[in-house]
């Protein structure tokens, strides 16, 4: 089961339009966490998008967790989920979640790992680990002497044809630069931030864009939806012995 996830801290309308129209292949629905509102993912009728609104809070920078919640559910109320962007997940974050019943967070990534699920938090929400990281996938060799190298065709293969959860997350900044590694990004991010001028820096071999666009095409050759995170904890609680599942 593939859930491809999108983080939009720091994009503009266009860079969310340009992942949208990579996506369009991609048969099924699509997860987008927000830290603000986009024009372009949440005008009209919420039920009739072809994806799913969740936060994507800073909470390093939120003296109040809870707070910083509310902000972005007035802003987001259609919101269902949660991915801190700045990896913060203790359990005062959890206990707002709960208590804002919020379904889902996303915040644990046991990289590339088969077979994952759906687990419980302890204060009424559940958690959905990534199995891919856009920028913690291109950042290993500098931190992993002799890891394999980033972008591995054996990771979308063993997504399609494996039982399991496999949530992907990426960044449009990163697909809009085709984003090879840390060196380059970190020397090539800076500059204008419009479509054309990023295309024109995009790397031009390998990198995140081309993955992702390689992923693309095996879900759909292979018939292999995308859901949305609530989707899939949707099709897990029906696995679920009563009693285990809460309805939420």
């Amino acid at each position: 089961m593939i859930c491809l996830s999108f983080e939009t801290d720091g994009c503009s309308d266009e860079l969310i339009d340009e992942a949208l129209r990579l996506s369009r292949p991609v048969p099924g629905r699509l997860t987008f966490f927000c830290a603000s509102r986009y024009p372009g993912l949440t005008t009209g009728d919420w039920r009739g998008r072809r994806w799913e609104l969740a936060l994507s809070p800073a909470f390093a920078s939120a003296p109040d967790p809870a707070a910083e919640l509310d902000r972005l559910m007035r802003e987001m109320p259609e919101a269902v989920g949660l991915r801190a962007r700045d990896g913060v997940a203790g359990h005062a974050v959890l206990r707002a979640v709960g208590a804002r019943r919020l379904r889902y967070t996303s915040n644990t990534a046991p990289l590339f790992q088969a077979g994952l699920a759906p687990y419980p938090n302890p204060w009424g929400s559940w958690e959905l680990p990534m199995y891919y990281m856009d920028d913690l996938d291109f950042v290993r060799p500098d931190h992993w002497p002799g890891a394999e190298a980033p972008f591995s065709p054996e990771l979308l293969h063993r997504a399609v044809k494996m039982q399991g959860l496999y949530v992907f997350a990426f960044h449009p900044l990163h697909l809009a630069l085709n984003t090879p590694g840390t060196a380059w990004h970190q020397a090539n991010a800076a500059g204008p931030g419009d479509l054309d001028g990023l295309a024109r820096r995009a790397f031009p071999g390998r990198g995140v864009r081309t993955f992702f666009l390689e992923l693309a095409d095996l879900m759909q050759r292979s018939g292999s939806p995308s859901f949305t995170l609530a989707e899939a904890l949707d099709l897990y609680a029906a696995r679920l012995p009563t009693g285990v599942w809460e309805g939420r």
